[in-house]
């Protein structure tokens, strides 16, 4: 409690007690001060920190379309893929680039393609995703692993045409 001024024609020894525990009282207020702004900046590390990892968070969990035709049916795929560091290469397609029987033309199912410059980089995506969706999960789960899956069934086998990139659809 800050102490009580004395009268203007106090004694000096009641005056020089009042310096003292003003004093006194103005180095506790210094102290707690002190504490809360360690406190504050404790704190303010803290939340700055959590911002960071709500921003990192936020950046996986978006998708870089990288110019293609967004297909949102596929958002949990695409992610697993893009956390592994693969890109989309494909989606809706346009004629004559894939076989005319491709999910890459059927509506609003779009098939994906997504690549990467390392073949292992591709072979760990795709079994990152039949490890966390499961064959029965796709219609079409395509890449350059010796096995890829068709209708919900996995079979032994590198798929045609797929040593460069991963097909999916669903």
């Amino acid at each position: 409690m800050k102490p009580k001024r004395p009268s203007q024609k106090a004694p000096r020894q009641e005056w020089l007690k009042f310096w003292r525990e003003l004093k006194a009282w103005c180095q506790q207020e210094l102290q707690k001060t002190d504490k809360a702004i360690l406190r504050d900046d404790m704190l303010a590390d803290q939340a700055k920190a959590h911002i960071q990892r709500l921003k990192e968070k936020l950046q996986a969990q978006q998708i870089n379309w990288n110019g293609k035709y967004k297909v949102p049916y596929y958002k949990n795929e695409i992610r697993t893929a893009q956390n592994l560091g693969l890109y989309i290469t494909a989606t809706k397609g346009n004629p004559g680039v894939h076989s005319p029987t491709s999910y890459h033309y059927q509506a609003p199912n779009y098939a994906v393609d997504m690549g990467h410059s390392s073949v292992q980089v591709m072979i760990n995506a795709q079994n990152a995703l039949l490890n966390k969706f499961g064959a029965a999960h796709f219609k079409e789960l395509f890449g350059p692993d010796a096995w890829y899956v068709k209708n919900g069934v996995k079979y032994g086998g590198a798929f045609p045409a797929h040593g460069d990139h991963i097909h999916f659809a669903k």
